[in-house]
């Protein structure tokens, strides 16, 4: 059984299950995780499905190390899950990610309604929060869509800002080739006529920040 991903920035992985222990659970992993990284499903990112794909090995490592593993889903209890995201042996911050990734897996109504009803209650607990050292990244597809539509809205303002100097120096140099409404959005306001003010800090004798004054900086 194989499991085929294909991102959003065409990068492409393939995932066989036939080397993996616990052939009873292969049908039911291998769907899962289709489901999660294909197109219907949250990963788009080539590190997002290696990090599905490394929980669904740990998961089945994980079965194998018990003294009695269930052979199928069927077999699976809230003991079980329960004892995968308290084992030893695995940091804190490891464990929740593959609790949490194996509880996506699984979420799918068609996924979920085959486990015992009191294992998938185990996995849809709510975890607690782990502090975060960062925030996870944009995938390339995502990015060059993000990227595309700022550069739109950039160069829709610098059409804008040229069309409005171009207005201006009509309004200046050649008031009389404008009608009322383009004279009146041509005309500099009284703010726009006023020296430019900033305001900043006057210190004090011993250095330290005083009161606040303006200070024209239109020369």
């Amino acid at each position: 059984m194989v499991v085929d991903f294909h991102g959003d920035d065409d990068r492409r992985v393939s995932y066989d299950f036939g080397p993996l222990a616990m052939p009873g659970w292969h049908p039911i992993l291998a769907e899962a995780l289709a489901l999660r990284v294909g197109h219907s499903g949250g990963i788009r990112t080539l590190a997002g499905c290696r990090n599905s794909w490394n929980s669904t090995k740990a998961w089945i490592q994980f079965l194998v190390s018990l003294e009695q593993p269930p052979k199928t889903v069927d077999g699976l209890t809230r003991e079980h899950v329960d004892a995968f995201y308290t084992r030893p042996g695995f940091a804190k911050s490891t464990r929740h990610i593959q609790m949490r990734e194996m509880s996506k897996q699984f979420e799918n109504e068609r996924i979920s309604r085959r486990l015992p009803s009191d294992a998938w209650d185990a996995f849809n607990r709510r975890l607690p929060t782990l502090k975060q050292s960062g925030v996870g990244g944009y995938s390339h597809g995502e990015l060059e869509r993000l990227t595309a539509a700022a550069r739109a809205d950039v160069a829709q303002i610098s059409r804008r800002i040229r069309a409005g100097e171009q207005l201006l120096r009509q309004a200046r140099d050649d008031p009389g080739k404008l009608d009322a409404r383009q004279r009146e959005l041509g005309r500099p306001s009284s703010a726009s006529r006023r020296p430019a003010r900033s305001l900043c800090w006057r210190a004090t004798e011993t250095g330290s920040a005083g009161e606040p004054i303006s200070r024209d900086t239109s020369s």
